[in-house]
């Protein structure tokens, strides 16, 4: 991948498995400081193409660039499941050499406004799937990456809790990110600047 000034640009991608073509010359770009949604039923393509955008795969063709460093939130993040949702949600800032205090202050601040503050010195082996995710998001989004992926971060939560992971996403955007959204929920598209539905790309 190449970077870019900001966000990301996909020119010209055809992507699939075997003989069967996801999608065929594909271009678009997610301007820094914007989110989108990428929709599409079940087999369109949506994880396969954040995983193209993160670098996991390599397209057969096209170029994909980004503007730096991608944060990708999968549906079973992995966890350090006998240490505390503070840990964990503060992992991701270790990571970047952020001293183990102002991690730790920073990340309870994050869970605080996630209503996970209560959480904090649970370990995360006890805490509920939804409240799991709602980690994973929050250790994401403090890492401040400028390209996040989400690759359907509300499947399976109660309304609450996806408004919540709606609102730190869309937030993460107004902060400078360009953030996509891998969903089928129609109500996550809406809190999205604009949508890509893979379905018009894809080829039989």
């Amino acid at each position: 991948m190449t970077a870019v000034a900001a966000g990301v640009e996909v020119v010209g991608l055809t992507h699939g498995f075997e003989d069967r073509v996801l999608f065929a010359d594909l271009s678009w770009s997610v301007p820094g400081g914007s989110i989108t949604a990428v929709m599409g039923p079940s087999g369109v393509g949506k994880s396969t193409l954040l995983a193209l955008i993160a670098g996991h795969l390599t397209p057969w063709q096209g170029q994909i660039r980004t503007a730096g460093a991608v944060e990708w939130i999968v549906q079973s993040v992995p966890m350090l499941e006998r240490r505390s949702a503070l840990d964990n949600a503060a992992m991701g800032l270790i990571a970047q050499r952020v001293k183990w205090e102002e991690a730790r202050q920073r990340a309870q601040t994050a869970l605080e406004n996630f209503a996970l503050g209560a959480s904090a010195a649970t370990r995360v082996a006890e805490l509920s799937g939804g409240e799991r995710q709602r980690v994973a998001v929050v250790r994401s989004v403090l890492r401040g990456a400028p390209v996040l992926l989400a690759d359907e971060p509300t499947a399976s939560l109660d309304p609450a809790t996806c408004e919540s992971i709606c609102d730190a996403l869309v937030a993460s955007a107004r902060a400078g990110a360009s953030v996509l959204v891998a969903t089928h929920d129609p109500a996550v598209a809406a809190r999205c600047e604009k949508v890509l539905d893979l379905s018009v790309c894809a080829r039989a």
